[in-house]
């Protein structure tokens, strides 16, 4: 009999009794724009918000400069693990996600390590969605209070407002489970944050007094650098922007020609590397020192209001996406140990309880970005490719001392990193995430 788990609206899910594996077949393959948009999409979600907050720690400079770097380095190293999966894909493995791929190169170990990691970054991604789904609509619900909240009052909110979150996003990764229908929401999504960030940035240009100076000038005084001690926070929050990275494996999967999938990534990450330099210089521009960690906070009035309920709104369509590495864990777990559907339904809102007291704890969005694009993004994208490929591949010198660098870098930003964001977060702990 098949197990309810398995059952799909408009698609099949096979189940393969031996190695208990949960797999997705789509009914439709996506084209090379298609395949493209859905990655660009993939990884352009709310995180990259926190983009024009890492300006506004590091400067001008230090923020292009991070921006650039990292998509060049993440672009390749994504390459090389691409090459890799043909390698052991040419050897007979069958290698379909990173997980698979971990278990390919190093065995149990390997396939603990980034499943690990990946579990991270996606956890790491759903407590950034609650901050910044709470804290908005904390900033959207106190105007319509005649009353000056303090800090302790904020943060009451904030929390009351995290615990309805948690249940009403529970029910929505619970109901939408048909990838058709995510992909549906995730073109929505992309669209209303597009329209969200134009009218920010209509905002700025015609309200001349958002740098906080003297003088009401439109572009505000920028930093072209501050401190030493801030630019791993930078690259944290840039490495976090690349929130697409887990699900590489899984869009190639859809794609109806996978040979140009290189191509497509490359022109993606090409096109999220501008967006995000420019996304950061304009709102850094606009609104100077004043530039909150969610950005939705920098607007006020009616614009404010519109633009508050947009994002939220783009964090409620894109969840299901950045839960879906989630389900399949709880997924292949239920399938091992006999749960019910029902039993998973619960794990799963388990899980979601868990990201939002974390949200409540650490409510400062940017400082979390870096935190996690630091540890666990840091990882998958610096380490884990350049090590398999050093070791799958037969690389010349170039490529030797390349892939060394990629994982050197890694290092740094892990190391240095962790200990800038855990200085950060130790500043804004217990208070409110700025309103």
């Amino acid at each position: 009999e098949e197990h309810p788990l398995l059952q799909s609206a408009q698609g099949v899910e096979t189940y393969d009794g031996g190695e208990k594996e949960v797999v997705l077949v789509h009914t439709k393959k996506r084209s090379s724009i298609g395949t493209g948009v859905i990655f660009f999409k993939a990884s352009f979600g709310v995180g990259s918000l926190g983009v024009p907050y890492a300006f506004r720690q590091g400067g001008i400079v230090t923020g292009l400069v991070a921006t650039a770097g990292v998509t060049v380095l993440i672009t390749y190293t994504l390459i090389m693990l691409l090459r890799s999966v043909d390698k052991l894909r040419a050897d007979g493995a069958k290698v379909h996600t990173l997980a698979e791929f971990g278990a390919a190169c190093w065995g149990w170990k390997g396939e603990k390590s980034v499943t690990g990691a990946l579990l991270g970054c996606q956890l790491g991604t759903l407590v950034a969605y609650f901050i910044f789904a709470a804290t908005s609509l904390t900033g959207l619900i106190m105007p319509f209070f005649d009353l000056n909240f303090s800090s302790a009052e904020r943060y009451n909110l904030y929390l009351l407002i995290l615990v309805l979150l948690v249940p009403l996003m529970s029910m929505i990764v619970a109901l939408i489970r048909d990838m058709h229908i995510i992909d549906t929401l995730v073109f929505l999504s992309m669209g209303i944050m597009l329209t969200g960030i134009c009218e920010i940035v209509g905002y700025g240009l015609i309200n001349p007094t958002l740098c906080g100076t003297a003088d009401h000038a439109i572009w505000c005084p920028m930093h072209m650098f501050t401190s030493f001690e801030n630019i791993p926070i930078v690259v944290g929050v840039v490495t976090f922007a690349l929130e697409g990275l887990p699900t590489v494996l899984p869009i190639e999967r859809t794609m109806e020609d996978p040979r140009q999938y290189k191509t497509v990534v490359v022109w993606s990450m090409a096109a999220l590397g501008a967006a995000y330099a420019g996304l950061g210089t304009l709102f850094y521009a606009l609104f100077g020192h004043n530039t909150t960690s969610v950005i939705a906070l920098d607007v006020s009035g009616p614009v404010g209001t519109l633009v508050k309920l947009q994002l939220t709104l783009v964090v409620f369509l894109s969840f299901p996406l950045q839960f879906l590495p989630i389900r399949e864990v709880v997924e292949k777990q239920s399938l091992k140990w006999n749960l019910s559907r029902r039993a998973s339904i619960l794990a799963e809102a388990s899980v979601l309880g868990a990201c939002g007291l974390t949200a409540a704890l650490l409510p400062h969005f940017g400082a979390l970005l870096s935190l996690v694009g630091c540890i666990c993004f840091s990882f998958l994208g610096f380490l884990v490719p350049p090590y398999a490929w050093l070791m799958l591949g037969k690389p010349g010198p170039v490529t030797v001392a390349l892939a060394m660098c990629c994982v050197a870098f890694g290092l740094m930003e892990m190391i240095f990193g962790t200990v800038s964001n855990i200085n950060e977060l130790a500043k804004h702990y217990g208070e409110v995430a700025k309103m």
